[in-house]
């Protein structure tokens, strides 16, 4: 899989869709915002529409597939404030734009099911779910440093267990986690009552109804997971026991991973790309492809991202075991002509993986 992301259909689909093709992508990864709001079989009046159509229309028949990215737990029209995760001190899961909704309540997983449902609707073919965890603004922890902190540009001297807040601690997920631990007592088995236990269980049984809910209504469907980069101990185990992602579990449940690898945002080497992927794989058990998504422009610093930087975070991405490469995103990738370039050399003659 090579995929460009894109979060705006452009303003010449066809175009667009022709220069993805003629760099060597073959996957077109579609923001939520991309997608009109009601369904496609649906006979109402729907902003976007007509454009939208236009726009996968495009991407049919420059030959390339499309993946719909669908948000699990962040926070999306509908979403009231009531229905917000809370940390464990009671205030709303709120980082910058970063908002997550409660894990348990019923409001916001009926409304996350009616979205999926809709999108499904339009027959992509592929579902790459995100924000698949708990709250946690992890694009602004950098790297571990001896003082056992992560920093980022922006975070200044934060920690990653000062930046990201354990959640949810609203009732309905107290209660929740009472009944998840005494199930355990009640059939005999013996475990510790670590919070991290009961978050990795409400990802993986979310993700398992979405993809069998995907699976069920589009049998072809091909089903991705973006996921924190991560390793399994970095920051006291921080992936699973505070976000809720553990790769060994959840990547039996789709057809391949999409670690989230922004190298420049987070303060890292190229290098650290091709970790990532490593480290995925053995986590997976290599049972699944392991997709890395790079940056194609700075965000969250005002350092800039040079071409020879960029080009060996694409090399590096590519290294094997890797499973194709994402770019994020069409929006910025495509200001760029030198850096097209790079994507354009380091695909060419290539298949997918």
């Amino acid at each position: 899989m090579y995929a460009i992301k894109v979060y705006a259909i452009p303003e010449n689909p066809v175009q667009a869709a022709h220069s993805w093709k003629k760099t060597g992508f073959d996957w077109v990864m579609v923001g939520p915002d991309c997608v009109p709001p009601g369904r496609a079989d649906g006979n109402e009046a729907q902003p976007g529409k007509d454009a939208f159509l236009h726009f996968i229309a495009a991407i049919k028949n420059a030959g390339l597939l499309w993946s719909a990215i669908e948000p699990v737990f962040l926070a999306m029209e509908g979403d009231a404030d009531a229905d917000l995760a809370r940390t464990m001190e009671g205030a709303p899961a709120v980082d910058d734009w970063v908002r997550f909704v409660c894990p348990t309540r019923d409001g916001p997983r009926r409304r996350f099911f009616e979205r999926f449902e809709r999108r499904l609707s339009w027959f992509p073919d592929g579902i790459s779910f995100d924000f698949a965890r708990f709250f946690g603004f992890w694009e602004m922890i950098g790297p571990e440093r001896e003082t056992g902190g992560g920093r980022s540009p922006r975070a200044g001297s934060l920690s990653a267990l000062d930046r990201i807040k354990a959640t949810c601690g609203c009732p309905s997920c107290k209660a929740d986690q009472d009944d998840f631990f005494d199930s355990f007592g009640k059939s005999g088995a013996s475990v510790s009552r670590d919070p991290g236990l009961w978050r990795t269980e409400k990802v993986r049984s979310r993700l398992a109804s979405a993809a069998e809910f995907a699976r069920r209504r589009c049998p072809n469907i091909r089903i991705g997971l973006h996921t924190v980069p991560w390793t399994a101990d970095e920051y006291g185990g921080a992936v699973a026991s505070l976000l809720g992602q553990e790769i060994e579990t959840l990547s039996s449940l789709v057809d391949y991973l999409t670690p989230m690898a922004y190298h420049h945002m987070t303060g890292r080497e190229p290098d650290w790309i091709a970790r990532v992927v490593h480290d995925q794989r053995e986590r997976s058990g290599g049972l699944v492809p392991v997709v890395p998504c790079i940056q194609a422009s700075p965000c969250y610093t005002e350092r800039s991202l040079a071409a020879d930087e960029f080009h060996a975070s694409v090399m590096n991405a590519l290294e094997s075991p890797s499973g194709g490469l994402a770019v994020y995103s069409h929006e910025t990738l495509f200001r760029q002509p030198e850096k097209i370039e790079i994507v354009a050399s380091c695909l060419a003659g290539r298949t997918e993986p």
